[in-house]
């Protein structure tokens, strides 16, 4: 019976919540954003934006996941759409944008190396 009840604890602790889950998504973005300039549809999937809420210290504190989309990296992606998923599962909350990226996204070549840009 103890032993159980570990295992109960065990599992309850790893429980991700929504905010877990936004920053999981946050910290995975810019990784499913690389892109490779010379491949076919570079940035073809596509995936909610992170809402943020600028903190007075200028950081960004992720809020929810847009109801918008833009495009990212399919050689690069899996990880941040198992977070998406687990995020829908827990019916965590989605934000209208107005103003949402209408242009396609881009693969665009920076200082720092390629990524999708809307």
């Amino acid at each position: 019976m103890a032993s159980t009840v570990a295992l109960l604890a065990a599992a309850c602790s790893s429980a991700q919540t929504c905010q877990d889950l936004l920053n999981a998504y946050e910290t995975e973005a810019p990784v499913a954003a690389v892109c490779d300039p010379t491949a076919a549809n570079p940035c073809s999937v596509q995936l909610p934006l992170i809402v943020a809420l600028q903190l007075p210290d200028g950081g960004l504190m992720p809020q929810a996941l847009a109801e918008c989309e833009a495009g990212f990296s399919p050689a690069h992606s899996a990880q941040l759409e198992q977070i998406l998923a687990s995020y829908q599962a827990l019916n965590c909350r989605f934000e209208p944008v107005p103003g949402c990226p209408s242009a396609p996204t881009q693969c665009v070549q920076g200082a720092m190396g390629a990524s999708c840009t809307p």
